[in-house]
C-alpha cells in the first residue's frame, strides 16, 4: 500500500520533485549459527571531521554546485554523526564520520528499517 502511495505522489509531482533511491545494498549472514552477541562484525571506517570543518565541506560543496550549473546530488548516506554527551566533564562535542571515500562494508549496515547491529565508537593508535 505504502509503495503504491509513493508512486502515485512521484508520478502527480514529476521527478524532479520526488526522488527515490536506494539507501544501501544490504547484509545478510549466511553462517549455520549465525553470530553471537556482541561480537564485533567490521569497522566502520571515514574521515573525521570537527562539526565546523564538516558545515565547510557541505558549504563548499554546494558553492560548487551553483556556479558549474550542477544538479546537487542525492543525498549521502554513508556518513555518521557523533556525539559526546553534554554531561561529559570535557564538554559537549559532535563529530562526523565521512565514509563515501574512505570507507568499509560497515558503512552500509546500518540503512535498515529494522536494524540488528549497532555502533560502538572506539578509539585505536590514539
Amino acid at each position: 500500500a505504502a509503495a503504491a502511495l509513493i508512486r502515485l505522489a512521484s508520478d502527480s509531482m514529476g521527478d524532479d520533485f520526488f526522488r527515490i533511491h536506494p539507501k544501501g545494498h544490504g547484509s545478510v549472514v549466511i553462517g549455520e549459527h549465525g553470530l553471537k552477541a556482541n561480537s564485533l562484525v567490521t569497522y566502520y571506517r571515514g574521515e573525521v571531521y570537527p562539526s565546523w570543518r564538516w558545515c565547510e565541506k557541505l558549504d563548499a560543496i554546494e558553492r560548487t554546485q551553483e556556479i558549474l550549473n550542477l544538479r546537487p546530488n542525492l543525498p549521502d548516506f554513508y556518513n555518521m554523526a557523533m556525539e559526546r554527551p553534554m554531561k561529559d566533564p570535557r564538554g559537549y562535542g559532535m563529530l562526523f564520520v565521512d565514509a563515501s571515500r574512505k570507507s568499509g562494508l560497515g558503512s552500509s549496515f546500518s540503512h535498515s528499517c529494522d536494524p540488528t547491529c549497532e555502533v560502538r565508537v572506539v578509539a585505536l593508535n590514539g
